[in-house]
């Protein structure tokens, strides 16, 4: 079993590395209201300029250099200025071989 401190700071080393969220591959933001780390789980939190996409399709994580760390296939309009809220859980999966 992993303990919660290390399942912890894994969801830290993830805060550190994601440094901004593309939207439909093309919309980069990288000024988040919240992005914080409480035990395992990271929380982050943005604004979606309505004027900037109509409807959100894909979200990327990225880094620094822009390596893919994290993407998801979603549908959310965008009538007005939008805040997300996307958190990350670090956990343990056990499974049976």
């Amino acid at each position: 079993m992993i303990t919660d401190q290390f399942l912890g700071s894994v969801a830290d080393f993830v805060n550190t590395n994601v440094a901004k969220v593309v939207l439909n591959q093309d919309h980069e933001i990288t000024d988040f209201t919240i992005k914080s780390v409480q035990g395992n789980v990271l929380t982050m939190e943005y604004m979606v300029p309505a004027a900037s996409v109509s409807v959100i399709n894909l979200v990327q994580l990225k880094d620094v250099t822009g390596a893919l760390i994290s993407e998801n296939q979603v549908y959310v309009p965008v009538p007005s200025d939008t805040i997300i809220r996307q958190t990350i859980t670090v956990s343990e999966l056990v499974g049976v071989v």
